[in-house]
């Protein structure tokens, strides 16, 4: 699968981070969006996530997943998102890879990175334990 459906994905969790909202319902769920998914839960940016089945007026069945943002308080009582910014750096025109060498800690342990390795989607810390690389899709913090 191409990494347009995770650019997707986090790019429409970032835009409902912008303006406050409490979740997402994304439409192209696969495994792979489910493992981001699993992964942004992991690391504490996101509250939660659920498969949620629909029939279309035709009779078939359409996955979707809901997502459930997480925010906290500053002092100022202000809502604040745990997941701040994502940048991609594989796009479909470019596939940049990542040898477990090269594997570094993001801003001091407060952030990740998203790996798709041939044991499947994972961050920087799980490639790190079972020591492979791959293809490098974002850094989120």
């Amino acid at each position: 699968m191409s990494s347009i459906r995770i650019i997707q994905f986090l790019n429409q969790i970032i835009n409902a981070v912008k303006v406050n909202k409490r979740g997402i319902l994304f439409k192209h769920m696969s495994k792979e969006i489910l493992l981001v998914a699993q992964i942004l839960q992991d690391n504490n940016r996101i509250e939660d996530f659920e498969v949620i089945q629909a029939k279309t007026k035709k009779g078939s069945n359409i996955n979707y997943i809901s997502v459930k943002l997480l925010y906290w308080l500053n002092e100022k009582n202000e809502k604040q998102p745990f997941l701040l910014n994502v940048e991609f750096i594989s796009k479909p025109s470019r596939v940049i890879t990542i040898k477990v060498k090269d594997l570094h800690p993001i801003m001091k342990g407060n952030g990740f990175s998203i790996l798709r390795t041939a044991k499947g989607v994972i961050d920087n810390r799980t490639a790190k334990k079972i020591n492979t690389g791959g293809e490098l899709l974002a850094i989120c913090y």
